[in-house]
């Protein structure tokens, strides 16, 4: 019963343990996105947002207006009659709503260009995101290792320490000489100025990982997976087809006739209408409301009013309407095509290069991997022959065959064993961190949900 309920402690402590650095790390990788680089990819994933949007806009409204003033320097014996009915003035004022309910056309090639440029936005961030998570997360592991390095060089220094007071007792008995001593003394200064490397590198490393994550800390490196995806560069190289096929599909469109058609409402004030158009390229009807001086324009034939014609009446213009077609055929649209379907073939060749380029990188992220994963073996095995050598050494010590000196060297060597394989650890790290980088893919979107100690009970 104490067993089973010790083993129940432990894995309590465990699971607490590993809920605690979850939320640790899911608190480091947040510091990131105050980064200023990120909040500023963060604005322009918005505005790309909003342009796209902005195209799917159900109704927009324009607002004009305009007045043009003119003055006369009439000749004598002109009748007043005939100055009084000179257009001195004209202006006017039109509102007018273009409704959207879908896109289409040319509208439609804007609505598409706009969604690339939000895609392109999007990449841009999860490649600055995921270089400067990577780039943390290294520079947390960067500090661990100064700081193993420093508690390392501190007791090298204490076992040169006693290594020089051993030396310098055994030249008072005469077993040991000058040289012996001078060597002892020197081994010190080597460790006092290895302490010395290793505090400027704990504050280097410091320093670094502030200016990432501000006071952040990762008290333990994660255990990242590696993963494959594909390069922001073959994915941009996708998105220059699509852009190529736009303007494939724009160019043929320039040789299809435009139909436009409208159609007028005079009202009864006789100075305003309101006005109904839409045409083939976007069909988005238009309705506007004119007002316009009555007097005309001011520099032109002055316009004929309904009332100039008592005859006719004012009531039997009720609608004007209007139907066209136009079309536009020129050496430039032909030209505008051929240059179209050359960046499709650019386009086309940039894809083949991205992938080429892709699967090299793909073959050196796995030989760094497993380079890697090698020098970690290579790294424990050092430290597996360093631990039985300290073992042995205790046992001759103990058996009157060895000093402490000797035990305290092979301390030491197990030591910078671990070392080596920590650091080792973080070179597989590093190498496991060099894929999202490379995928553009954040470490924080990979995480999964971490759950409390009484769900995973459950």
């Amino acid at each position: 019963m104490k067993k089973r309920r010790l083993f129940s402690f432990l894995t309590s402590i465990l699971l607490t343990f590993g809920f605690a650095e979850a939320q640790s790390l899911e608190t480091f990788l947040a510091a990131v996105k105050n980064n200023p680089a990120i909040q500023a990819n963060a604005s322009l994933v918005a505005a790309a947002q909003a342009q796209l949007d902005a195209v799917y806009s159900p109704v927009s409204a324009t607002l004009q207006g305009n007045y043009t003033g003119a003055s006369y320097t009439l000749p004598d014996g002109i009748p007043d009659e005939v100055a009084d009915n000179l257009p001195d003035q004209s202006g006017g004022f039109s509102i007018g709503a273009t409704f959207r309910p879908f896109v289409f056309g040319d509208l439609a090639d804007l609505a598409e260009q706009r969604r690339i440029a939000l895609e392109q936005a999007k990449l841009t961030y999860q490649q600055t995101l995921a270089d400067l998570e990577a780039q943390a997360l290294e520079a947390a592991a960067n500090l661990q290792l100064a700081q193993t390095s420093l508690v390392l060089a501190q007791t090298g220094r204490e076992i040169a320490g006693a290594s020089l007071d051993s030396t310098r007792l055994r030249f008072e008995r005469g077993a040991a000489s000058e040289a012996e001593v001078r060597a002892a003394e020197e081994r010190l200064r080597g460790a006092e100025n290895q302490i010395q490397n290793a505090e400027a590198g704990v504050s280097l490393a410091r320093q670094g990982l502030q200016l990432l994550v501000g006071e952040a800390t990762l008290e333990v490196l994660p255990t990242l997976p590696l993963i494959e995806g594909t390069p922001p560069d073959v994915k941009q190289a996708e998105f220059n087809i699509l852009l190529a096929n736009l303007g494939i599909g724009s160019s043929n469109r320039a040789f299809i006739p435009t139909a436009q058609a409208s159609v007028a409402f005079p009202l009864d004030d006789e100075k305003s209408e309101v006005n109904l158009s839409i045409e083939s390229r976007t069909l988005q009807p238009t309705v506007t409301y004119k007002y316009d001086n009555p007097k005309g324009s001011v520099g032109q034939v002055p316009i004929p009013r309904i009332d100039e014609f008592p005859e006719l009446g004012a009531d039997e213009i009720n609608v004007v309407y209007s139907i066209g077609v136009s079309a536009t055929i020129s050496v430039e649209q032909f030209n505008n095509l051929d240059a179209a379907n050359a960046q499709l073939a650019a386009a086309q060749a940039g894809l083949i290069g991205a992938q080429d380029r892709a699967n090299l990188t793909a073959l050196t992220l796995s030989n760094t991997y497993q380079t890697a994963l090698r020098g970690l073996e290579l790294a424990k095995l050092t430290l597996s022959n360093a631990e039985s050598t300290l073992g042995e050494t205790r046992a001759r010590e103990e058996a009157g065959l060895a000093v402490s000196l000797e035990t305290d060297q092979a301390t030491l060597a197990v030591e910078q064993a671990n070392l080596s394989v920590f650091t080792a650890e973080i070179d597989v790290l590093k190498a496991i961190l060099s894929t999202y980088r490379t995928y553009a893919q954040p470490v924080s979107e990979t995480l999964e949900p971490a759950s409390s100690p009484s769900e995973e009970s459950q």
